[in-house]
């Protein structure tokens, strides 16, 4: 699939239904606590976005990619103190 093709997918289904519009921001912003961060849980099944986007690569980015992330600036915040 293209990224058009995907991105148009995207929209089309953010549109029609509301409460993953009002979640998805949620599920792609960095929680903390104190000065401590942490990977949040998403508000949706990973499988919520298929046919769009499979399950796997949902729990796939978010367990490992996202989570990565979250590491490295936990990582990097130990670092800068």
């Amino acid at each position: 699939m293209s990224s058009a093709a995907l991105t148009k997918a995207l929209t089309s289904l953010l549109n029609t239904s509301p409460s993953l519009t009002s979640a998805v921001p949620r599920a792609f912003s960095v929680v903390t606590s104190g000065s401590s961060f942490k990977l949040p849980d998403l508000q949706y099944d990973y499988a919520a976005l298929e046919p769009a986007i499979s399950g796997e690569i949902m729990r796939i980015h978010h367990t490992k990619h996202h989570n990565a992330y979250v590491s490295s600036v936990r990582n990097a915040m130990k670092c800068s103190i």
